[in-house]
């Protein structure tokens, strides 16, 4: 959000944000560890919002959820593509955002001061690959549903939030992650000009 924010003029654009915690946008059943069983709350949320973003028919929609849910390649794509019937029709533009690259550690508490040979150290062992089959996997899966929407793309910001394939929990002074999977408030604020373009080239 505080990177939509900064995109879309909120003194043009009126900003609807829907959101439900453990959700993915994939018109398939979802097994929630946490509450031991089938999330169908989740499923009525996701079927009353995509009713709802048809009702509203905005000029741009943006999805997105994490890439670990254990789908099979099928089920993101085919999940996905149910999602896009839905409301492709009766939108302007819809840009389905890669999941964000994860951390194997904690980025708050790999680069919380622990005295001058950590902080040292820190800027160098908080760091990690970007590189994941898993989301290599359904951002294909992604691509291939979106390519039966001429109003449908996929945005990868992976080259922006880890550069040159290096995800750091810290990036010119400034946390990236808020934890291990979820970005800072202020570092996707500071990625607004490269989502902008990825959206809207």
């Amino acid at each position: 959000f505080p990177a939509m924010e900064r995109i879309f003029d909120t003194k043009q654009w009126r900003i609807i944000v829907m959101t439900k915690s453990a959700c993915p946008i994939v018109d398939e059943p979802i097994f929630y560890p946490r509450i031991g069983r089938e999330y169908t709350e989740c499923a009525h949320w996701r079927d009353a919002a995509l009713d709802r973003i048809s009702e509203i028919a905005p000029a741009s929609v943006i999805l997105g959820s994490t890439q670990t849910y254990e789908y099979s390649s099928s089920q993101w794509r085919d999940g996905t593509d149910r999602v896009l019937r839905k409301i492709a029709p009766a939108v302007g533009t819809i840009s389905l955002i890669k999941g964000t690259p994860m951390l194997p550690f904690n980025g708050p508490d790999c680069i919380a001061p622990r005295g001058w040979l950590w902080n040292v150290l820190a800027k160098f062992n908080c760091m990690s690959r970007a590189k994941d089959t898993q989301s290599d996997t359904v951002a294909k899966a992604l691509q291939e549903a979106a390519s039966h929407y001429p109003n449908v793309k996929v945005v990868d910001m992976t080259a922006a939030i880890c550069p040159n394939g290096i995800c750091s929990a810290m990036h010119d002074g400034m946390p990236t992650y808020r934890d291990n999977r979820h970005l800072s408030a202020r570092f996707v604020s500071s990625l607004a000009p490269d989502l902008a373009k990825a959206m809207h080239p």
